[in-house]
């Protein structure tokens, strides 16, 4: 009975997270309408592919560099970047020296400030956070009292859950680590988080820094926790995938 509640969750989660942004609500067409535009842009001449390409980073990470013609009225955060991601490893070879470096730079940030990290309850995890600074997590640390934020042992539980119920009860490819899976979290503008393909088949996912501010959601612990779930969730199925 419980393999089949957490399977019913978990396709549930991953469902959600797959949803497509039209579907929810009228603000969240926003999103999409910049996806169609930059599909029809690039199907007729109007911008190259690797334009489109940088266009859907600029979007997920630094939203004043889009032009004028491919900003929606509002910004809307699209669920997951690792379409983006997967599409920049296609083209790679492709794109510009220029472009290149912009998509790189964006998915290997450097980020200055202190940082520290926690492993998570299975041992699978090892979960990076900035302690200050425009990509820090909230630093609210009550329960318990530990000198670890709580927000990131609470997301924490959440990866372990879907390891636990991806690969152990459905059966997903576990993957491959070195001593640790790395979890990094980061202030994107445009995205809840994505999954980066490393190398010898590994992967890592950034998560967002603090899930604030997100479209609603029926989490019964709230917006925030909602958010952080059906991210983790989703975006490690993207790294069985990758595994597979």
């Amino acid at each position: 009975m419980m393999r089949r509640l957490s399977i019913l969750l978990m396709t549930g989660l991953l469902l959600t997270a797959c949803a497509v942004q039209a579907d929810e609500t009228s603000e969240a067409t926003d999103g999409q309408w910049f996806l169609q535009r930059v599909a029809e842009a690039v199907d007729s001449g109007e911008i190259t592919a690797e334009e489109g390409l940088l266009y859907k980073f600029h979007y997920a990470f630094d939203q004043d560099r889009l032009p004028a013609g491919f900003r929606p009225d509002n910004f809307t955060r699209l669920k997951c970047g690792t379409p983006f991601v997967m599409e920049f490893m296609d083209m790679e070879d492709l794109l510009s020296a220029d472009s290149r470096q912009i998509i790189e730079n964006y998915l290997n940030p450097e980020i200055a400030g202190p940082r520290s990290t926690y492993i998570s309850p299975s041992g699978y995890f090892r979960l990076t956070y900035y302690t200050s600074g425009g990509d820090a997590v909230p630093p609210a640390d009550n329960n318990p009292a530990n000198g670890i934020p709580d927000f990131v042992e609470i997301v924490a539980t959440y990866c372990d859950y879907s390891y636990q119920v991806e690969c152990f009860e459905l059966f997903f490819e576990i993957p491959p680590i070195i001593e640790f899976y790395e979890i990094r979290f980061e202030d994107m503008q445009g995205i809840y988080g994505y999954t980066q393909a490393l190398s010898g088949g590994r992967t890592r996912i950034f998560l967002h820094r603090n899930f604030l501010g997100f479209p609603p959601n029926d989490d019964p612990d709230g917006n925030q926790w909602g958010a952080a779930k059906v991210t983790c969730a989703h975006e490690f199925k993207h790294a069985t995938q990758y595994a597979t």
